[in-house]
């Protein structure tokens, strides 16, 4: 079974992990290494709340507050720390959806800095057709259309792991709104121990019959 392991300096690699910096040092900023999603909120929101909700999340996972630094001889370390460096600030404004949509596509083209973050999160607000209309568009109240952007390397995610993010957020952000503690148990065990189970299966043999065949 994966257990947890103790941490040092550096927390292990898994196999996809160090083949994945190897494609991001021969090609850096290459988007097919970056996982997005863009999630349409209607009605109601507090960003505050959600910027919040983000960084829970963030600092529940260990992968997405471990940063990732190339040595001198070519390789990588990974570093965790206690927590995340994603910020998600105030919501920006957009004219309508054909800008979002621009700057939804072009989010994921944005080179990452793996020696800071892992994981950005943006947020936009679209502008009502009445706010669109008036000369006074800050003073229009009611509710708008809110597009968060979250945008994660694929050293530290995978599609299934951006389901189980945008879940996880949008559970914190009920919950908080709410004045409840986020439901999310803690985890018994994080990436790192996985990769450390995986390189032990793999220097007791586990690769040899991968080679044969």
């Amino acid at each position: 079974p994966v257990t947890a392991v103790p941490r040092g300096d550096t927390v292990p690699l898994s196999a996809v992990q160090a083949r994945t910096l190897t494609l991001e040092a021969a090609d850096p900023g290459n988007p097919a290494l970056v996982m997005p999603v863009a999630v349409a909120i209607d009605g109601e929101l507090d960003p505050a709340t959600l910027g919040r909700a983000v960084q829970t999340v963030a600092d529940r996972h260990e992968t997405l507050r471990t940063t990732f630094h190339r040595e001198p001889g070519g390789g990588w370390t990974a570093r965790g720390a206690p927590a995340a460096q994603v910020r998600l600030g105030p919501a920006e404004p957009v004219a309508g959806e054909a800008e979002a949509q621009r700057l939804a596509r072009e989010e994921p083209a944005r080179p990452f800095d793996l020696t800071g973050s892992p994981v950005r999160a943006r947020l936009l607000r679209l502008a009502s057709a009445s706010e669109r209309s008036s000369e006074a568009s800050e003073a229009v109240g009611g509710p708008a259309r809110h597009v968060l952007l979250l945008t994660v390397h694929h050293v530290v995610s995978d599609t299934l792991s951006m389901v189980i993010l945008v879940r996880e957020v949008a559970a914190c952000y009920q919950a908080l709104r709410a004045g409840e503690p986020p439901p999310l148990p803690p985890l018994p065990v994080q990436y790192p121990d996985f990769a450390a189970w995986q390189d032990r299966q793999l220097r007791s043999g586990a690769l040899a019959g991968q080679r044969e065949y």
